[in-house]
């Protein structure tokens, strides 16, 4: 009996633990959805077809990756998000030309860019302006974080017991670094929103105590 009660007991803290982790995604998708929402899509069109039609759903198809229990799946699904955040600020930051004009002269560079094989590369997280030097260090770390996963080592595979990473079962610590990460990642692509469009950065000094609650430093700093 005392043993069954035991059982019920960790159920219970398991499940509460995955409810309040749940809500925490739930709440930070909102804040992204709204925000992206508001981005004006004439004056920076690229960015928002880019993360309205692409990253969005890709955010969800990484939940439904991190709720199944496919973790290594959703840390890959998490660094390509990562990329399209910063691929489409790196593009509308770096192109200059006139609104009507802006999307044709990004595709064309992007054209460019993959011709030589580089849509993405570690220099454009270098050249994140809306960052500081430190938060661009971090946002580093975070996309080498993802990278791992890319090609886990045999090391990482023992350590992590990989195959919690790699098939469908249910594991708290790998949730609960998957919530953290995902958290991460849509910190900065808000505060990358932030620092293109003022009316999101204002809207979202509304939502300061939530961001604070879900401890997204790079957009609160946006917000100061």
């Amino acid at each position: 009996m005392d043993e069954l009660h035991r059982i019920s007991k960790n159920n219970l803290m398991v499940s509460l633990s995955y409810t309040g982790l749940v809500e925490r995604i739930a709440l930070a998708y909102e804040l992204m959805e709204m925000s992206v929402n508001m981005l004006s899509s004439t004056s920076y069109p690229y960015f928002y077809i880019r993360v309205k039609a692409f990253a969005l759903n890709e955010i969800k198809l990484a939940i439904f990756h991190l709720l199944s229990g496919f973790y290594i799946e959703y840390y890959r699904t998490l660094r390509h998000i990562l990329e399209t955040f910063i691929q489409a600020y790196f593009l509308e930051t770096t192109v200059e030309e006139e609104p009507q004009r802006k999307m044709k002269a990004i595709l064309k560079e992007l054209s460019r860019m993959r011709r030589r094989g580089r849509s993405f590369d570690l220099k454009m997280i270098s050249s994140l302006s809306a960052l500081s030097k430190p938060e661009r260090r971090r946002v580093l770390r975070l996309y080498r974080r993802l990278t791992e996963y890319q090609h886990p080592s045999i090391a990482q595979m023992v350590n992590e017991r990989i195959h919690t990473l790699a098939s469908f079962s249910f594991s708290l610590e790998q949730y609960s670094k998957g919530v953290d990460l995902l958290l991460e990642v849509l910190d900065v692509g808000l505060s990358l929103l932030c620092s293109l469009d003022d009316t999101i950065r204002k809207a979202l000094c509304s939502y300061e105590e939530l961001l604070k609650a879900l401890d997204m430093k790079f957009t609160l700093r946006k917000l100061s």
